[in-house]
């Protein structure tokens, strides 16, 4: 079995409009994680694109607007030197787990500390991003 420990993060970007943002609007969550596997260094460098959206009605037509974009970058390292096709599958889906309270905790505080209506993410089932972030990892 693979052990693995997560070893640090940091938001590297972020955009934030709250402007057209009322209480009670419904955000649409975009989650984008893609990877690069360092076989040599045994170390996995996650990167998740994360953007929160809301509809915006106007006279004309409806539009979408970004209210928070950000992209966080984190960094795992494994216990022994893995071929690419050996990490286990459960990797994929735990790392990003792993990193979402930090994403979860972050939109809350920065949207609190704005002054605003503070943004409250719900819990993330993250086994739909696991073939996503396998897809869209690189080997180095």
């Amino acid at each position: 079995m693979a052990s693995f420990s997560f070893s640090d993060y940091a938001i590297t970007s972020l955009s934030m409009d709250l402007t057209h943002l009322k209480e009670d609007q419904t955000l649409r969550l975009a989650i984008s994680p893609s990877g690069e596997y360092c076989q040599k260094e045994k170390s996995y460098k996650l990167s998740i694109d994360f953007s929160a959206k809301i509809d915006l009605e106007n006279d004309d037509s409806p539009s979408e607007v970004t209210i928070l974009h950000m992209i966080i970058v984190s960094d795992f390292i494994f216990r022994e030197t893995l071929e690419f096709e050996d990490i286990p599958t459960y990797f994929f889906s735990n790392s990003i787990a792993i990193i979402f309270p930090y994403i979860r905790a972050f939109v809350s505080n920065v949207t609190l500390m704005a002054n605003s209506q503070p943004i409250l993410l719900p819990t993330l089932n993250t086994m739909p991003l696991s073939d996503q972030l396998k897809t869209h990892t690189r080997i180095s």
